[in-house]
């Protein structure tokens, strides 16, 4: 990261000592505000990167935001849990969500270990 900026594993690691320990929930808030001052989000930068044409930058964005309405739609209709940013990824080529990990919705409760 640049300028020092944390990143959401940072984050998590700064956080999980106040969370484990009940008495210090009441320092997360404050800890979590603290920790946000040095994290910058930087998916708004995905897209300009990606394409310097305005036309394909145009298409990329459009096909990402078709394809999270899409998939969300899709996914509350059946009931698809356990999306998070983990098991969701991004085509770099056309913007385009890309699921993973469906193990939870087929009732794969082992994880495919066995």
């Amino acid at each position: 990261m640049a300028n020092g900026d944390m990143d959401a594993d940072d984050i998590r690691r700064s956080l999980k000592p106040l969370q484990d320990k009940e008495k210090l929930w009441n320092q997360l808030p404050a800890k979590f505000e603290e920790c946000m001052k040095d994290f910058h989000p930087v998916f708004r930068h995905f897209f300009t990167d990606k394409h310097r044409d305005p036309m394909a930058w145009f298409t990329m964005r459009l096909n990402y935001t078709r394809s999270v309405a899409v998939t969300s739609i899709i996914g509350w209709i059946l009931g698809v849990g356990d999306r998070h940013c983990s098991n969701i990824l991004i085509d770099k080529k056309s913007g385009e969500l890309v699921h993973i990990d469906f193990g939870i919705v087929f009732e794969d409760v082992s994880g495919g270990l066995e």
